[in-house]
Formats: C-alpha cells, sequence, structure tokens
C-alpha cells in the first residue's frame, strides 16, 4: 500500500505489490549460488535472529537503502530473484521511474516534511509535530506502521513477475511454515476488504473530496495545492 499512496499509481505501474519477484536474467543475488552450500546446518541459518544479522549483512554488502529483510526466503533461492525495494521509497527518485510525493512536493516548491520510517512512531509524529508548530513546513506525510494496509488488486500476471497465480485465503489463515517465517504469527492482514474485520477509515478536520475512494487515491489529494488542508488517518 505504501508505494501505491506514495506514487498514486498500481502495483502493476510502481512495480511494488511483493519484496521478492522471479526474475533469475536480472537477480542481485546471483553471486550467493556459491555462498549457499556453506550455509549448514540449515536448522541454525533458518533461525529468526540469524536470519535477520544475515538480512543486515546482505543489505550492506549490497548498498541497500531501502527495507530489506530475508524472511524465510531459502538463500539457495535467492540467485533466481530480484527484490523491489533496493532504495528508500520516500526520498526524492525513490520510486524512480515514477515520481513519488518527494519529487512532487519538491517540484511545487512545497516545504515538506516526510518521516523517517526507520524512528519510532512517537519521534515521527513529535518531529512532525514540532515542524508544524514553527511553521516550518506546508505539508507532512507521517509513515505510521500501525496504519499498514496491504492493496492487492489489478496486479499484472504477462511476465510473471509476481508469480503464476494468487490465492486468496479465508481471513485468518495463514500458511506455515513458509518464506515468511517458520512460525505462525499472532494476527495477519491482507484479507478480502469485504470481511468484516477489513474496515479503514479517513479522518479529516475538513470534508472528504468526493474522489477519494481507493488507496491510490490519497495521491492525488496530498499534491493538490488548492486543497484544504487534511488530517488523514487510515
Amino acid at each position: 500500500a505504501i508505494p501505491t499512496i506514495l506514487t498514486g499509481e498500481r502495483p502493476s505501474v510502481h512495480g511494488h505489490l511483493a519484496f521478492y519477484d522471479y526474475a533469475p536474467e536480472k537477480s542481485p543475488f546471483r553471486k550467493m549460488k556459491w555462498l549457499a552450500p556453506f550455509l549448514r546446518p540449515r536448522s541454525f541459518w533458518r533461525r529468526g535472529r540469524v536470519r535477520h544479522q544475515l538480512s543486515k549483512l546482505i543489505k550492506r554488502l549490497y548498498g541497500f537503502t531501502g527495507y530489506f529483510q530475508l524472511y524465510g526466503v531459502p538463500v539457495e533461492r535467492l540467485p533466481k530473484l530480484d527484490y523491489c525495494e533496493k532504495t528508500d521509497l520516500f526520498v526524492p527518485g525513490g520510486l524512480g521511474p515514477v515520481k513519488n510525493l518527494a519529487d512532487v512536493w519538491g517540484e511545487q516548491g512545497l516545504k515538506y516534511h516526510i518521516s523517517n520510517w526507520r524512528l519510532t512512531e512517537a519521534e515521527n509524529f513529535r518531529i512532525a509535530a514540532d515542524l508544524f508548530r514553527r511553521g516550518a513546513v506546508d505539508r507532512a506525510f507521517v509513515y505510521s506502521a500501525a496504519f499498514d494496509a496491504l492493496q492487492h488488486d489489478n496486479v499484472g500476471r504477462d511476465d510473471a513477475k509476481f508469480g503464476d497465480a494468487i490465492f486468496l485465503a479465508d481471513a485468518g489463515v495463514q500458511f506455515v511454515p513458509s518464506d515468511m517465517g517458520v512460525k505462525p504469527l499472532n494476527g495477519m492482514h491482507g484479507f478480502d476488504p469485504a470481511d468484516r474485520d477489513s474496515a479503514a477509515a479517513w479522518l479529516s478536520t475538513a470534508p472528504v473530496p468526493g474522489l477519494v475512494s481507493r488507496v491510490c487515491d490519497y495521491f492525488a489529494v496530498m499534491v493538490d495545492t488548492t486543497a484544504v488542508p487534511l488530517v488523514a488517518g487510515r
């Protein structure tokens, strides 16, 4: 959902539906095939903390500036995969060639602030509030993981970038173990939007524009310089 909000485009345009996609011909991890045979025993390299540290090492080696995590993806499978979030999505050029919110706000000459996703939510809200109190910004985008949601709609299946098939599971169903991890989470989101637990809300200090009906519509509101300032939550 975040790349969709930051560009106003769908995954078929900005390319960020899943972190990993099948692309053996352009995988940045091709050299990992030489490392995989040495990562034994597998039971050790599947441990959550070990995977986390290995993820940090790979991120440094490849110079990724965006969010990177191996999750439960087998190392021997990496040479067949590409990773979409190699760069920070929130900075100018972060979703190139598609323009993101930072690109457009910069072109509009606005004084803006986009929060640092690496900080805690409390820090990000405190920083944004202080900037507004001082009149230092016209607009701000504050990222909060608590508002996180997934947008799975109108994906492209022609180049098999997102797999050969996508299945919508019943609410509450998890596949465990999987490449996301070996243990089930306490809860999961991203099921059918029509499910009773998939409700979302737009909270505003002004009437919500009629054009807002989908996640990708947020972008048009944020870059409209004639719009009444809104405080929105999801």
